[in-house]
């Protein structure tokens, strides 16, 4: 099966590392993990001082860690399988980022342990848990070295994003003595990552998302379809 995925990727076009580097589909992943790591980084660097200036410091130190991440799991867990199920991606991806957006967004209105503390899950949910479909994207058009190298590229922008995060989150506080705003940009930004992800064509196993079909009998995802060309 994976060979002949592979085959049916470079029958359509077999991408060099730097035709990769300047594919638009690869430049728009970038971007979108760029918006998501701004609230990934965002959330994590300034969370425990947001708990604190609302004096819910026994949040992060108790069970902050520990629910938040436990939630992420399970959900992530969740999405593999439906995703796997149905041969969906995109909408996978987008609603956890949708979930996180909403916990991020929210974030700033919490005054007690519990809703700060569930505000959190939701955070912690569209950060993680979608995680494990999104890295599967690339190489439903990507594969070798293009692959490997493309994935690289992805991460690297996504990283500037952890430096432009915390960075505008102390700005913004500093502005205007609040982080209020802060978790307000994260969220838009994340909000806007999962909306870009929906824009995204790929193919499953050499067939177009569209003609994925589930088995109901094996639980497993059926493709058919005509030979694919590649979607920008």
């Amino acid at each position: 099966m994976y060979e002949q995925e592979q085959r049916a990727m470079q029958h359509v076009k077999k991408y060099t590392v730097l035709q990769a580097f300047t594919d638009a589909k690869v430049l728009k992943l970038c971007f979108i993990y760029f918006l998501w790591v701004v609230g990934f980084w965002g959330f994590y660097f300034w969370m425990p001082t947001v708990l604190k200036t609302l004096r819910l410091v026994d949040v992060p130190h108790r069970r902050g860690h520990r629910h938040p991440h436990a939630a992420a799991l399970v959900v992530q867990l969740i999405i593999g399988h439906t995703a796997t199920v149905t041969g969906d991606k995109v909408w996978h991806v987008f609603a956890a980022l949708t979930v996180g957006a909403v916990g991020l967004g929210l974030s700033p209105f919490a005054h007690n342990m519990g809703v700060a503390l569930f505000l959190i899950c939701l955070s912690a949910i569209g950060i993680h848990a979608s995680m494990g479909v999104w890295w599967t994207i690339p190489t439903t058009f990507l594969s070798g070295p293009a692959a490997a190298g493309s994935i690289a590229l992805i991460n690297s922008c996504g990283n500037l994003g952890g430096m432009f995060g915390p960075n505008m989150m102390a700005w913004v506080q500093a502005q205007t003595g609040s982080f209020a705003m802060g978790y307000y940009l994260m969220a838009l930004f994340m909000f806007s990552a999962g909306l870009l992800v929906l824009t995204l064509k790929y193919k499953v196993n050499g067939t177009v998302k569209e003609n994925v079909h589930l088995d109901t009998r094996t639980k497993t995802a059926l493709y058919t379809g005509t030979e694919p060309t590649l979607n920008h």
